[in-house]
């Protein structure tokens, strides 16, 4: 376990981090990962995140935050060629409409220019 003072840290023998506390409040934020190494969950103030991969690429992110047990899409990614190259994130927002956030590459805005 490390402290930086005001937070706790918890690794496994991976040394993946696996819980943060606060003052002694039990697990603020847990991780857990499957046996490839990925973050395949987050749980957070009774919000559980779930990570959807095709590889080594997160492709959608599923919470529990409308109802606790029933996960459903909050926002899926749009990749580039490259490993760690998502140029879209398409967050899905409640009552069924889509809201659709560009994120671009820093050599995407520099051949901009």
């Amino acid at each position: 376990m490390t402290d930086d003072g005001n937070y706790e840290f918890d690794y496994d023998s991976e040394n993946q981090l696996v819980s943060i506390y606060q003052d002694d409040i039990p697990a603020a934020i847990n991780y857990e990962y499957d046996n490839l190494g990925r973050r395949i969950s987050k749980t957070t103030g009774g919000v559980t995140t779930e990570y959807v991969y095709d590889g080594d690429q997160v492709i959608a992110e599923y919470d529990d935050s409308v109802t606790q047990g029933t996960f459903v899409l909050v926002r899926k990614f749009i990749y580039g060629p490259g490993i760690d190259e998502p140029i879209m994130m398409i967050d899905v927002a409640g009552g069924g409409g889509v809201s659709v956030q560009r994120r671009y590459t820093r050599k995407d805005i520099w051949m901009r220019r």
